[in-house]
């Protein structure tokens, strides 16, 4: 990745991991290595700025990649965005290419009105010297209140209790800003599903002025036991679809976070199945008991920040 910076004007990276070369960034060029979760919002973007003349390299495991479809993108000559279809063929030579399926369009994939330029809602001042922004990850979806997977959510609303304040409702977030422990905090709740919170913090963070160094993430880690907390300032998204879609959406890893383990240890259903479904009453206790110490890392990294700013 080093000489990659050196020798290449930019560079990117495709897949559900690409975000842990973010950290290997040289200062001073940040546009110069670029992290995409899928083949096609990598080839919407790089279709984007090229231009005749351009030089664009290809390298991967094609058959296996099918990052053909950068090229072939171009021209229009393909529909069909699936990174999991499991061939073994070139997308040229797929009769299938035609066929739209997989991923939609990077716009399209969240609500039409959230794509459409608005004003400011009121009441959405920028964000002020000082405050940090505690954003719980979680899906919007009232079903799926209570999962693994709402870990973030509920730590920011155990906050929001912890400093006496109540939700704001805005289109696109929850939000409610005040005195944490002596902290002026901003908390939020992004009303979209988990794979789209990326976009919608990032349309947020346009509307209120906010860095990424100004944000603590808070969710979910099924590789952590369950009920056990841990912090860290930066790094790669670790599988959590949610942290994947926030630094592609960033382009950057500068992000603090809190994770709150929710190991599936003894759960019968696979991964998918069981971070959407309701914990069980066990399993309840032991997160809630949770929330003390993770609020307790929350005010670590809040108090770490206030004294280097």
């Amino acid at each position: 990745m080093a000489k990659a910076q050196e020798i290449a004007d930019l560079t990117i990276f495709v897949g559900p991991w690409a975000s842990q070369v973010l950290k290997a960034r040289k200062s001073g060029t940040q546009d110069a290595l670029r992290a995409f979760r899928n083949v096609r919002n990598a080839a919407e973007y790089l279709n984007s700025i090229t231009r005749e003349g351009d030089l664009v390299v290809l390298k991967g495991t094609n058959k296996q990649d099918h990052l053909l479809r950068v090229i072939l993108a171009r021209t229009g000559d393909i529909a069909c965005w699936r990174d999991d279809c499991g061939r073994m063929a070139f997308c040229n030579e797929c009769a299938d290419r035609s066929k739209p399926s997989g991923l939609p369009r990077i716009c399209t994939a969240v609500p039409a009105e959230v794509c459409e330029p608005r004003e400011t809602p009121p009441g959405l001042r920028p964000i002020e010297s000082g405050e940090q922004v505690i954003v719980g990850l979680g899906n919007s979806d009232a079903k799926y209140a209570g999962t693994p997977h709402n870990a973030g959510y509920e730590l920011v609303d155990h906050l929001l209790i912890s400093a006496g304040l109540n939700w704001d409702e805005t289109p696109e977030a929850w939000i409610a800003r005040g005195i944490l422990q002596g902290h002026r905090v901003c908390l939020v709740k992004i009303r979209m599903a988990m794979n789209l919170i990326g976009g919608g913090l990032k349309r947020l963070a346009e509307q209120m002025a906010i860095e990424p160094e100004q944000c603590i993430l808070i969710y979910d880690d099924l590789d952590m036991p369950l009920g056990s907390i841990r912090s860290r300032l930066s790094g790669g998204a670790g599988g959590h679809r949610g942290v994947a879609s926030i630094l592609e959406a960033f382009q950057t890893d500068a992000f603090r976070r809190v994770k709150v383990g929710v190991d599936q240890e003894g759960a019968k259903l696979n991964r998918v199945d069981y971070v959407l479904t309701p914990l069980s009453a066990v399993s309840r206790d032991v997160v809630d008991q949770a929330m003390q110490t993770a609020e307790a890392h929350v005010l670590k990294l809040l108090a770490a920040q206030k004294k280097t700013s």
